[in-house]
């Protein structure tokens, strides 16, 4: 019986590995983001209490309706926006370039905050 329990339980330890070497292969894996306040004096003076949920699988951002009229935003290295665009209503994807490659930094801009978070493509 115990040889079963650590079995199972050295699978589930196991399991975000596979998930993140499977990511490579096309599994969507969520991107951790940030809430910026750029007018306080705090980075998270007003934290919302949950971050919006947003998935990428190679070059597509899958996100929800929540950022309805955000800009999504690129940056390269040296902070200099290398792709953005207005997220429409009842869009819920949007597929970066695939001239893109590398470490960037997305972020999902409104008027008066914004959401920030890495990503490799």
């Amino acid at each position: 019986m115990f040889k079963h329990l650590f079995s199972v339980l050295c699978i589930l330890f196991m399991m975000p590995m596979f998930t993140n070497a499977l990511g490579v292969c096309g599994v969507q894996q969520r991107i951790p983001l940030t809430y910026v306040d750029p007018m306080a004096g705090n980075p998270h003076p007003k934290h919302p209490t949950l971050t919006p949920a947003v998935y990428i699988n190679e070059n597509t951002v899958s996100f929800g309706s929540e950022l309805e009229g955000f800009t999504l935003q690129i940056l390269d290295e040296d902070g200099y926006v290398v792709y953005s665009t207005v997220i429409a209503a009842g869009t819920s994807q949007v597929v970066l370039p695939s001239t893109l490659s590398g470490e960037y930094e997305i972020r999902f801009v409104s008027d008066d905050y914004y959401y920030y978070g890495y990503i490799t493509l």
